[in-house]
């Protein structure tokens, strides 16, 4: 059996055909599967966004709770006794001497 020249090239021009129909159903699975992975990519991000807030949330109320605490603490009434002044020996240290600060 021998096939024509014309023969030939219709049967590659199917064969070219059928591989580019493969083809395209292999990019169209790339895509579908690459358009689920950013779905659950934003999803996990959403996910940790939410968690994020939720601990925020927790950490601003426990700082309300504790500036409620500290203004409820009563302020003693006795004073202290103020410090005495200390005169301050400090060193020098353009001459590495020490230098005698008063108050």
């Amino acid at each position: 059996m021998s096939t024509t020249l014309v023969e030939q090239i219709e049967e590659m021009r199917i064969r070219m055909h059928e591989q580019a129909r493969s083809e395209q159903d292999l990019v169209k699975t790339l895509g579908e599967a690459l358009k689920r992975a950013d779905e659950r990519l934003l999803e996990a991000v959403r996910n940790v966004a939410f968690a994020h807030e939720m601990r925020r949330d927790g950490i601003l109320r426990e700082l309300q709770a504790l500036a409620m605490r500290v203004g409820a603490v009563p302020i003693s009434r006795v004073q202290a006794a103020p410090l005495p002044d200390v005169p301050l020996n400090l060193p020098n240290y353009e001459t590495n001497r020490q230098q005698r600060l008063g108050w």
